[in-house]
């Protein structure tokens, strides 16, 4: 009974949330939003084709797990993923480094090749 008052008494005031405290949220929102934009125009415009091409993959990669599992599920398998994969990596730091240095030089040649033939591919 007693919980019931307090909350009787929570819903009679006039402001449950202050407006400073919403104003701070909102240009807290708005300023993180206004410098993330550049970064994301400069995905969508092929700025750097890297970094384009892994937002890409990742879009393509969480689309295709968003059809198979709900988001609840990928949520969990991120959560057991985050805490397994650092462990993963520092049993296996040599074999995975030399992985990622063998794909960083595949990448890098296929880049060359794609600016040879396209050459507003070229970074300025």
């Amino acid at each position: 009974m007693r919980i019931l008052f307090h909350f009787r008494k929570y819903l009679k005031t006039k402001e449950h949330v202050s407006f400073k405290d919403t104003k701070k949220l909102v240009d807290l929102c708005v300023s993180s939003i206004n410098e993330n934009i550049p970064l994301f125009f400069a995905l969508l415009l092929c700025k750097d084709a890297k970094a384009t091409m892994k937002f890409a993959s990742s879009l393509y990669i969480f689309s295709k797990l968003a059809t198979w599992m709900t988001l609840l599920t990928l949520v969990q398998w991120s959560v057991i993923f985050g805490f397994t994969l650092p462990k993963f990596y520092e049993m296996n730091q040599k074999v995975v480094d030399c992985q990622i240095e063998t794909l960083e030089k595949i990448w890098t040649d296929a880049y060359a090749k794609a600016e040879a033939m396209f050459p507003k591919l070229k970074r300025e």
